[in-house]
């Protein structure tokens, strides 16, 4: 959008000339929306409203049969491919056959971003090694699976929880722009994404500044750091453990946007 903006200066000026305020969500965007021509006085950072997520904790219990529910072993970990893109689904099959050799308790979740894609996802599982089964199929065969696609829409927050590394999808070339981190890591997850997660610039650098993830160039790179973390449980934890604090520390986004309102507005 910025970009965007950028060629056609005039009418970018004109367009935030009649804006009272600009509540931007980082340090990043506010510098962009004063290369637009926002007067410092109006800009007011506030913090990415994302970040006051909150989302409703599954008991033991309800973890446990939701495991039972995607054919998965109640000791199992779990590789979450989270809001994946074309082409990223293959990486991390790829890498998740190699590295289960080793660590057969391993089972692998892919929650495709757009659900229908299924027949693409359902050609690149064609002839592998691996017990697969899509959710839109119904009920999981008795023996269980290796794989579950999870091919529905609204259950990528409850399904995250199941998880013990999560990889962040749309961010291996030639994706661009990222899935959100920022749920993921609210719950305390350790994470792994590409390259190019654009539309997250800061709360990226800022997880792996802090040691939350870690950023993987390609399906090579992707594979070499799976292998690595399914077998540390250690470094997990660490990188879960930063990704909570992480999350803690920066909410508050919205009490500051509904107070700068409410001020503007004179009430209380």
């Amino acid at each position: 959008t910025f970009r965007r903006y950028s060629n056609v200066p005039t009418i970018a000026r004109s367009l935030f000339r009649n804006m009272t305020a600009v509540l931007p969500s980082s340090s990043e965007d506010a510098r962009r929306f004063t290369a637009l021509g926002v007067e410092a006085e109006k800009l007011h950072p506030t913090g990415n409203l994302k970040f006051d997520v909150s989302i409703p904790p599954l008991d033991s219990a309800a973890r446990e049969a939701l495991k039972s529910d995607l054919g998965f072993p109640p000791d199992a970990s779990v590789l979450l491919g989270s809001s994946t893109w074309a082409g990223e689904e293959a990486a991390i099959l790829d890498a998740f056959e190699v590295a289960r050799s080793a660590h057969p308790n391993w089972r692998l979740l892919i929650v495709p971003r757009h659900a229908e894609r299924r027949g693409e996802v359902a050609e690149v599982l064609k002839g592998r090694a691996v017990r697969s089964h899509f959710r839109s199929a119904g009920p999981v065969p008795s023996e269980g699976v290796d794989v579950l696609v999870a091919d529905t829409t609204g259950e990528l927050q409850k399904l995250t929880q199941l998880a013990d590394l999560v990889f962040v999808g749309k961010s291996i070339p030639p994706n661009d722009g990222g899935q959100t981190p920022i749920e993921a890591a609210s719950l305390g997850k350790p994470l792994l994404f590409g390259p190019n997660m654009t539309n997250f610039r800061d709360a990226t650098a800022s997880l792996l500044e802090i040691g939350a993830a870690e950023v993987v160039a390609d399906a090579s790179a992707l594979a070499a750091a799976m292998a690595r973390l399914m077998k540390d449980e250690g470094a997990r934890s660490r990188m879960a453990a930063a990704a909570a604090q992480w999350h803690l520390e920066n909410q508050g986004a919205t009490a500051r946007t509904v107070d700068f309102i409410s001020r503007y507005l004179g009430v209380r």
